[in-house]
């Protein structure tokens, strides 16, 4: 639940150079707890939205969420923060995963 507490400005860090910040909530959702994991997508999500996600995060964080996405044994509240997260971040390796649970 730390990371809706974490300010989510633009920073002046160039997109290619990943942050301690974005590496910190991408190994966050990788963990079992659903709470933390539906935190971490929500901030990863935000922090896409604003541009702030390198190329190497972008392609770290899309596996596990799309991932999260698909698996229906995956807590309702950790999905939705994924497919959230992954509109937000705007990745084509994401469109066909959400078309599909869109259906």
């Amino acid at each position: 639940m730390f990371s809706r507490q974490i300010p989510l400005k633009p920073s002046s860090n160039p997109s290619n150079v990943p942050t301690l910040r974005s590496l910190a909530l991408i190994e966050e959702f990788r963990r079992y707890i659903f709470e933390f994991r539906e935190d971490a997508a929500y901030a990863l999500g935000e922090l896409g939205a604003l541009g702030e996600l390198s190329e190497i995060e972008q392609k770290e964080a899309i596996g596990p969420l799309i991932a999260a996405v698909q698996d229906r044994r995956e807590f309702v509240e950790v999905r939705a923060s994924a497919a959230l997260a992954l509109g937000k971040i705007k990745d084509k390796r994401a469109v066909e995963p959400l078309i599909k649970i869109a259906r």
